[in-house]
């Protein structure tokens, strides 16, 4: 069973002195107890070498590694002690050099701010544990997850805003640590990779871990706020229930996903010691033991991610060597899908992990068939029939980030059928998803017929078969819906509806505005005027007011509202000057945000909610409207889709299903496992 000890009154005024002045809460877990190293932590040299009080080494180090020191003192000592006091990252490596009668032996320590090399020459360094770069936020922030890309947009000031990275519309707030700090080392190293950082006033910058943890948890505006600090002080010594820890590229941050790489912020922490140690002297062997099964594992069982899975020593030129399971298909790397009939059923496996999970694909016995280049892999569904849906990014020359260029694959599931498309895939495989909220616009997310794909020269449409229907020639993503898609001139400022055959069915019609040629790809997605079918209505614009045809062109609802949005079951949501209206298909006003004195408007599961908000943005009261007679009824709770059964193999913390397989990593592994977790294709992280 784990201790915690509180620290408060000595490591309170001993760092005081040191610069980095801990919160009084800090809780420092520790091992659980160790009798004599004698019987229970071999030595790693023939003769016997027992620690004793008098000899034992004198420890220095990283705040995060404070637990660490007590829990390897108590283990080789054989009693409890209390928490040693660290110096913290930059002054551990400092007291190193010290030839005082009191400078330290040994440091357990994150990586110094200049880098390792400059040390290597005098200093043995031996990686002991992993740990991760995380970022947080307040707990009431609604956004879950981050890019690589959208963090370096934070954090070199391109983006203040968290609405630009699907938040709410809120000022950003980042926090920065000193330049000193081992946080901060991690972030220009692992995340900015060379880009600058934004220059922040003096108080965004925080000289001390808890207390960035206290200004994200209790910022007055609470959501706007973000930092970052390392796993092991934010999880085990300072955990904050108003505090929330981001998934990176889609991955969170947890003792597996570091231990096997998955989460991309990961670095190791290290045991240092002086060249000119004798091979015989405490802190060697110290060093040494500290790599063996026995260091490691009182490493894991005070809460820190080991070096190597459990039982696995570390010493040694050679290392260790991971077992691999699987062939190749083809003798060679291969990274594009090649058609064939004869593969059988292919499936994606989990591999390669340069910046978090990747994905490629294989036979059914476990044989490559395309190696680990996908960073995504999806299904892309319509009534029973199936595809792959692949996504890649290609480097220019440079391989800098904003030279970077999607590509998506689409493949049947026997791999006999394969095309690819320039861009991301514009397509989502659930129903229409609608947002209103008044004052922000909607995104609205159409059930589509057909996959838009863009090629060299425009936009068309790939039905679920992977064969294109419509051709490549559009300017913009054309979305098929009831049979009809949107299609525009060449200046964008009007638009036609055309058949799967490309006759111009209806229209011309007229937009508010002129589509911005240079847009991207993501600014064409959620930028597009609601101008899709939907229950048989369309969205159209005479005069700067909004109404709504049919699919003979015939005006069902007169042009009259200053916005409008497509029809979502019997319900559309229109705006006044003032006001959300609820509207049945024939235009009759079912409900208005201020007669119930409400302020907001989403639509789920063909049912419309309509709800005021608290402080921190949480929905506080909710109405919905169960039939087009527009009965009211007051609900307690939206209702939500329900959770799909966790029927992931035991002892996996994480995978993504295909069919009966699941790509997935354990340990130091990836691949591909069965229901039972039996490994389809296993890949040595460490060497695939």
């Amino acid at each position: 069973m784990k201790k915690t000890v509180l620290l408060f009154i000595l490591v309170f005024f001993c760092l005081m002195a040191c610069g980095e002045t801990p919160s009084p809460s800090i809780l420092y877990p520790t091992a659980s107890p160790f009798v004599s190293p004698t019987t229970a932590a071999p030595s790693p040299y023939p003769d016997p070498f027992v620690f004793t009080e008098e000899n034992f080494p004198r420890i220095d180090g990283s705040t995060a590694t404070i637990p660490l020191g007590q829990a390897v003192t108590e283990a080789l000592l054989g009693k409890t002690v209390e928490p040693p006091v660290f110096s913290g990252t930059s002054s551990a490596w400092s007291s190193l050099k010290w030839k005082s009668s009191d400078a330290s032996d040994i440091l357990l320590v994150y990586e110094p701010e200049e880098g390792l090399d400059e040390w290597r020459d005098d200093y043995d360094i031996a990686p002991i544990g992993k740990d991760a770069l995380v970022f947080l936020v307040n707990a009431q922030n609604p956004l879950d997850s981050l890019l690589l890309e959208q963090i370096q947009h934070i954090y070199s000031g391109e983006i203040t805003n968290w609405k630009n990275v699907g938040g709410t519309d809120a000022e950003i707030i980042a926090y920065q640590r000193n330049a000193s700090s081992g946080s901060q080392t991690l972030m220009e190293k692992l995340v900015m990779q060379g880009l600058p950082m934004a220059k922040e006033p003096v108080s965004l910058v925080i000289t001390d871990m808890g207390n960035l943890m206290d200004v994200v948890a209790s910022y007055n505006n609470s959501q706007s706020a973000i930092g970052y600090n390392v796993y092991y002080y934010v999880s085990e010594m300072r955990s904050n229930p108003n505090v929330k820890l981001l998934q990176i590229n889609g991955v969170a941050p947890d003792n597996g996903s570091i231990q096997s790489e998955i989460y991309p912020f990961v670095n190791d922490f290290y045991a240092v010691i002086r060249k000119s140690e004798p091979e015989d002297s405490p802190a060697r062997r110290l060093f040494e033991w500290l790599q063996t099964p026995e260091g490691q594992a009182v490493a894991e069982s005070a809460g820190y991610v080991p070096v190597t899975p459990s039982g696995e020593d570390m010493r040694g030129e050679s290392g260790f060597t991971l077992e691999e399971m699987g062939s190749r298909y083809y003798p060679d790397y291969t990274d594009t899908l090649i058609p064939s009939p004869d593969y059988g059923n292919i499936y994606p496996f989990l591999g390669g992990l340069p910046y978090g999970q990747h994905f490629g694909l294989c036979t059914e016995d476990g044989q490559i068939v395309v190696d680990a280049v996908y960073a995504k892999a999806e299904y892309a569904e319509r009534d029973g029939k199936k595809l792959y849906m692949l996504e890649r990014y290609l480097f220019d020359d440079t391989e800098e980030l904003w030279n970077v260029r999607p590509e998506t694959t689409f493949a049947t599931l026997d791999g006999a059928k394969a095309c690819v498309y320039a861009d991301h895939a514009y397509y989502h495989a659930e129903n229409i998803d609608y947002e209103y909220k008044l004052g922000i616009g909607v995104l609205v997310f159409p059930k589509l017929q057909y996959i838009p794909v863009k090629n060299e020269i425009g936009w068309g449409a790939l039905d679920f078969e992977s064969n294109l229907v419509y051709p490549c020639r559009e300017r913009f993503p054309v979305q098929f819906c009831e049979g009809l898609a949107a299609v525009w001139d060449e200046d964008g400022t009007r638009y036609w509806y055309v058949n799967v055959q490309g006759d111009r069915v209806l229209g011309p019609y007229d937009l508010p505005y002129a589509v911005n040629n240079d847009r991207d790809f993501y600014s064409d997605y959620l930028h597009q005027p609601n101008v899709f079918f939907s229950h048989g209505l369309a969205v159209f614009q005479e005069g700067g007011l909004y109404g709504y045809i049919d699919k003979t062109g015939k005006i069902v609802i007169d042009p009259q509202y200053k916005a409008a949005y497509p029809f979502f079951g019997e319900y559309a949501v229109v705006e006044d000057e003032d006001n959300i209206i609820v509207i049945n298909q024939y235009g009759r006003v079912l409900a208005e945000t201020a007669d119930l004195d409400l302020e907001n408007v989403i639509a789920v599961d063909e049912k419309i909610f309509m709800y005021t908000t608290d402080e921190w943005g949480k929905r506080d009261r909710e109405y919905i409207f169960i039939d087009s007679a527009g009965e009211i009824v007051e609900s307690a709770e939206q209702p939500r889709e329900e959770e799909e059964p966790d029927e992931r193999p035991e002892g996996f913390s994480w995978g993504v299903r295909f069919g009966e397989y699941f790509a997935t990593y354990k340990d130091n592994y990836t691949g591909l496992v069965n229901a039972d977790g039996e490994w389809i294709i296993k890949l040595s992280m460490l060497d695939y």
